[in-house]
């Protein structure tokens, strides 16, 4: 949803069936329910870990996977955590579901970005943690990842 005006059709479209104007909110509590609402928070908040010292989103870490990385990047954490921590928001959004431009994406890749920063300082405050995000046009739509920055010794 683009900061100016939203396009959304499928909201557009059901807002019509109502006299009075109604809002996003109206549609996430009469089409949403609780369990979409957790796994969204689940998305926008999600769990962390430290493994080995590098912080991970949890639903992104798989050992055996991690370890690969690990033996391949070698002893660079920054390289580790941009990597598994790499989202594309279409897995997670496909706009073609929804007949929603897929520039709108990128507002919700600001949103993510920004509750991320969040969560991120909120678990490990004393870490200098930064998010990312793509936008090239040959990548994969808005893609979000994040690292810690450290200081050299």
């Amino acid at each position: 949803m683009s900061k100016n005006s939203p396009r959304l059709p499928r909201f557009e479209q059901w807002s019509q069936e109502f006299d009075n104007p109604v809002s996003l909110w109206d549609y996430a509590a009469r089409k949403g329910g609780t369990t979409l609402a957790l796994a969204f928070a689940s998305v926008f908040w999600p769990r962390l870990i430290e493994i080995d010292g590098c912080i991970l989103l949890a639903e992104r870490y798989e050992p055996s996977v991690f370890q690969a990385w690990k033996a391949q990047l070698g002893d660079r954490p920054e390289a580790i955590e941009r990597t598994v921590n790499h989202v594309h928001l279409w897995d997670l959004f496909d706009p073609r579901d929804e007949d929603v431009p897929a520039g709108e994406l990128d507002y919700l890749a600001d949103v993510l970005a920004a509750t991320w920063r969040a969560a991120l300082a909120d678990r490990f405050p004393d870490r200098d943690c930064e998010v990312v995000i793509a936008r090239e046009a040959e990548d994969y739509g808005p893609t979000i990842s994040f690292f810690t920055r450290r200081t050299a010794s």
